[in-house]
């Protein structure tokens, strides 16, 4: 990837680029593509904006790359979109803006300048994956397939490599249909910027190779799951502020409060690293889903995990569990550290690590995440004052984002599924 604005427009010459694709995030985590011919973009896109079809967009240079699924030659850049204040529709409401925003929050908090997010998502790749919704019922179809194409595997690396994409794949091709990618450590807004890239690319390469690859955490009946585990951590002045000495997982003061935070407002933050009907059956799907508002370094039930120090202090982190590949990275990693940040300056007590508690008495049931959707767009409805201050989200876009949830969870309920003909005709 190019860094300046200087460095496109001289690539738009020097790589024979046709086209310009500008891919804007919608509330949904979807990107949205506005596509113009190359002799049309300009310095001014950078100084000014560019409008289109009504929207304000704002490229960013330092997000650009040559894109190898587009054809003719084509420049993609991630924008930020400003649209008109009465304006409607999933553009009404910039999910990357809103991330810089979190960013300028922290840098201003007083609490630390700089926050580091990693990334661990799970995916799955079939040889078959079809799904049907329309006004006629709906359906879907999986098929694992065999081995996973060492071709298909290769490319995934070498092409997310060229994109600058600092990634990290298993050296050896898993067995079965579920995969694993792990993305570098960045702040909040350029590890959102990543995992979008991360995941555009895995669905093109598959599909180049005759395979589908899909991030829903549960697609089939097996219980094996995907998730994303979204590493973190505080920095002031190039200190890490997480590293302390002769506490349970090395953890200084500031990284426990911080952790408080984030299960204090597990439930509400569901909503958004959580964000599907389909996440549900992840975090139900057993006993070492991570479901549990709890932390520990050696429980898989719990939503934070404590990696084991290893002597390095930049290295010592929190690991949120919680989160599936359903989850706006924009929207999600804000959340997530506004939690955090809310933690630390209210000093909240995580309480003691899972592994260190007294046991529950019969018939007690641990603090835990919500069990659907619904519950959790709820407990957002509830607990979201930590996510207004700074202005880093506002009532109207959770107001939006609670009515187009609501609208997933409305639109299953209301479609019959095919077991419910399976049982009617045995009846």
């Amino acid at each position: 990837m190019v860094t300046s604005a200087q460095d496109v427009l001289r690539r738009l010459g020097d790589d024979g680029i046709e086209r310009i694709d500008l891919k804007v995030t919608d509330l949904a985590g979807r990107w949205q593509s506005i596509s113009l011919e190359a002799h049309h973009f300009g310095e001014g896109a950078f100084l000014h904006g560019l409008a289109l079809d009504g929207l304000l967009l704002h490229p960013d240079p330092a997000t650009a790359w040559i894109d190898p699924f587009l054809s003719p030659r084509s420049l993609s850049l991630i924008a930020a979109v400003e649209g008109p204040p009465d304006g409607a529709g999933r553009l009404r409401h910039c999910p990357r803006t809103l991330a810089t925003r979190a960013l300028a929050l922290l840098a201003g908090s007083g609490l630390a300048d700089a926050a580091r997010f990693g990334t661990e998502s799970g995916y799955f790749l079939f040889q078959e994956l079809t799904s049907r919704a329309d006004d006629l019922g709906c359906g879907c179809r999986v098929a694992p397939g065999g081995a996973i194409p060492e071709a298909l595997h290769s490319e995934l690396g070498l092409t997310l490599a060229a994109l600058g994409i600092r990634a990290r794949l298993p050296l050896q091709r898993a067995a079965g249909p579920l995969q694993h990618l792990t993305l570098a450590s960045d702040d909040p807004l350029r590890a959102a910027d990543a995992l979008m890239v991360s995941r555009y690319v895995v669905r093109n390469v598959a599909r180049r190779h005759g395979w589908s690859a899909t991030f829903l955490p549960r697609p089939s009946l097996d219980a094996t799951c995907a998730g994303l585990a979204v590493h973190q951590s505080l920095w002031r002045v190039g200190h890490p502020l997480f590293a302390g000495e002769g506490t349970y997982g090395e953890l200084s003061q500031t990284a426990r409060w911080y952790l408080g935070g984030l299960l204090r407002h597990g439930p509400s933050l569901a909503a958004f690293t959580n964000p599907g009907t389909n996440s549900y059956r992840r975090l139900g799907s057993g006993p070492q889903a991570p479901s549990r508002l709890a932390y520990a370094r050696h429980d898989s039930a719990t939503v934070v995990a404590i990696p084991e120090p290893d002597g390095d202090p930049g290295r010592r982190r929190l690991v949120l569990r919680q989160a599936d590949g359903l989850a706006n990275p924009y929207l999600a990693f804000s959340a997530i550290l506004l939690a955090g940040l809310d933690g630390v300056r209210h000093q909240i007590d995580p309480g003691p690590p899972a592994d260190r508690e007294p046991a529950h008495r019969p018939g007690d049931q641990p603090a835990a995440l919500p069990a659907d959707l619904g519950a959790a767009l709820a407990a957002l409805a509830a607990d979201h004052d930590y996510l207004l201050v700074g202005d880093v989200f506002s009532r109207e876009l959770l107001d939006d984002w609670i009515a187009l949830k609501h609208s997933d969870v409305e639109a299953l309920e209301q479609r019959p599924h095919p077991l419910e003909f399976v049982g009617e005709a045995s009846a």
